[in-house]
């Protein structure tokens, strides 16, 4: 037994590390002790074939002094290009092998990232307008960062679907949409700070008169709210702020941010309609671009998530917990001001402890933190029942 594994140490050496690489290459998961049992029985298999059929006939012919001639390496060679060439072949004459990926769309153009809505570059007043265009005038306002124009494609199906007609006033720089409060920028920032603050103050009030001198159903809301939260090393230090007694303190942040949805609501509401307030959608990777690389054919849905996974599940849902606690404590409390919309409750998982980026072979996500087109359908999608409710229930 010995002796048998000592012949064939070599093929398996050789062959052994290709193996789990493409093995991990399929499935992306860590491996498991039957992936290992299996990884080793294939290599043990594969090394004994090699060892027979190449390094013992090689080995023959220099015992007994004979040398290969150019024509039988040739033929090696040969034989060799055509055994790898014709599964190649085999693949993309077939499109990918759709079998093995139980019916995901393979196609590039299926896998695209999606473009923005063209409204998202219309910042300035009135903005931009989806769903029903023939209304007079909007049943819904929509304002906040890119995180609110990612928004735009899902609102504008939804807004046609039921007849409504969404105006967009959109805003840079992560600009809070929260009135009577603005977002401070870090002050070792000075450019970035001299750049977006003003900019936002300009902006907030503009979405104060709208909300003020128009009477909209609902005023739905939306930014990367957890960036004027967080303490993480290498990030911009901002704050949210009161308007008149800005203090930039992270407690005195965190707990300004129930009391400006709450005043924001307030105001909506003297005004006739409701707040609709969405929360982040995770952030998954760092380098989404960069990971995006595979063929979807090699790979499943959930392999995807796997290969592009930079944050742990709990780190992803830790980033987003205050956030998404204060937004739904919120809509829980004062259920006649406030509506929560939470993307994460459609996208992430906890039995699987996986927040999804991609559905059927598409992206739900264009970068590590917007929504694609697809994604903003897709999340259209599952709160279309909560949207059609909101409507019959609204006055």
């Amino acid at each position: 037994m010995a002796v048998s594994v000592g012949l064939i140490s070599y093929s398996f050496y050789l062959i052994h590390w290709p193996l789990i690489v493409y093995y991990k290459y399929w499935n992306f998961d860590p491996l498991t002790n039957a992936d290992n049992v299996l990884i080793i029985f294939l290599t043990t298999i594969i090394a004994y074939l090699m060892y027979r059929y190449i390094e013992t006939p090689f080995r023959k012919l220099k015992s007994l002094g004979k040398t290969i001639s150019p024509s039988v390496i040739g033929l090696y060679v040969s034989v060799f290009i055509v055994v790898m060439l014709l599964p190649a072949v085999h693949v993309w004459k077939n499109n990918g092998w759709e079998w093995r990926v139980d019916g995901m769309t393979t196609s590039s153009s299926d896998v695209k990232l999606a473009e923005d809505h063209k409204c998202i570059r219309v910042k300035n007043n009135p903005g931009c307008f989806v769903g029903e265009q023939s209304k007079k005038n909007a049943d819904f306002l929509v304002i906040g960062d890119s995180t609110a124009g990612h928004l735009l494609i899902g609102l504008d199906y939804l807004g046609k679907k039921f007849n409504k007609k969404i105006q967009y006033v959109g805003g840079s720089g992560f600009c809070s949409p929260l009135l009577g409060a603005f977002r401070w920028y870090d002050d070792n920032m000075i450019k970035r700070k001299l750049k977006y603050e003003n900019l936002c103050k300009d902006k907030i009030k503009q979405w104060d008169e709208l909300i003020r001198n128009n009477t909209y159903e609902f005023v739905l809301i939306s930014s990367r709210w957890e960036f004027m939260f967080e303490d993480i090393k290498n990030r911009p230090k901002d704050f949210l702020v009161d308007w008149d007694e800005p203090v930039p303190d992270a407690n005195v942040s965190r707990a300004k941010f129930l009391e400006k949805i709450l005043h924001t609501a307030s105001i909506v509401n003297d005004s006739g309609g409701k707040l609709v307030v969405f929360s982040s959608v995770p952030i998954i990777h760092g380098k989404f671009k960069e990971c995006n690389t595979v063929p979807t054919y090699l790979l499943s849905d959930k392999s995807f998530q796997m290969r592009c996974k930079s944050f742990s599940y709990d780190n992803m849902m830790n980033r987003i917990k205050f956030t998404n606690d204060s937004i739904l404590k919120a809509s829980l409390n004062y259920p006649e001001l406030v509506i929560s919309i939470i993307p994460s409750d459609f996208l992430c998982d906890s039995l699987s402890q996986r927040c999804k980026y991609i559905e059927n072979g598409k992206f739900l996500y264009k970068d590590a933190s917007h929504l694609s087109a697809y994604g903003s359908m897709y999340l259209a999608n599952k709160i279309h029942d909560k949207f059609d409710r909101l409507l019959h229930e609204s006055p």
